[in-house]
């Protein structure tokens, strides 16, 4: 009875359900099952609005406690133990110049809240908190707390809450 109730949980919690879909999509991608992990993908984004681009690289204990609305592009990479909120783009920035497309690299404990928007080649260092709606285009220091538009750093060596 207990395992039902497991299996139950992880299929019917959409917190849950979703990060075990990014799980499954980037393990066939990575063992060159190509085309079903497109199909995870596609199922991602049709049930949650979540786009995990290719090559996505995403680190033990993701959290996505609110999955509607997350893009995650190519190439980015998240560390161990994040959390990232809805409506949350790791983005690249277009260039008229065709330079080297990076995307963000997200590093271990972080925390992205609502509506925040990180786009470039850019590092988030470890146990870092970004707040609400704020947008990045700059490295961020470990330790720390960010906000705003334009982004502001509004504490150091928080002590790793969330």
């Amino acid at each position: 009875m207990r395992r039902i109730k497991r299996i139950f949980h992880v299929v019917f919690t959409p917190s849950i359900n979703s990060v075990k879909l990014c799980d499954l999509a980037i393990l066939l991608s990575e063992r060159g099952y190509k085309f079903l992990s497109l199909l995870v993908k596609n199922r991602l984004i049709s049930k949650y609005g979540i786009h995990l681009g290719a090559n996505t690289k995403i680190g033990k204990n993701f959290s996505l406690p609110h999955p509607q609305g997350i893009i995650i592009g190519r190439n980015a990479v998240v560390g161990d133990n994040c959390t990232i909120y809805h409506n949350v783009t790791l983005g690249t920035k277009h260039s008229v110049m065709r330079e080297k497309i990076e995307y963000p690299t997200i590093g271990n404990n972080v925390t992205i809240y609502t509506g925040a928007v990180l786009i470039g080649g850019i590092t988030v260092g470890d146990n870092t908190i970004i707040g609400a709606n704020s947008l990045v285009m700059t490295n961020l220091d470990s330790n720390s707390v960010y906000v705003g538009n334009p982004l502001r750093k509004i504490e150091s060596n928080h002590g790793g809450y969330h």
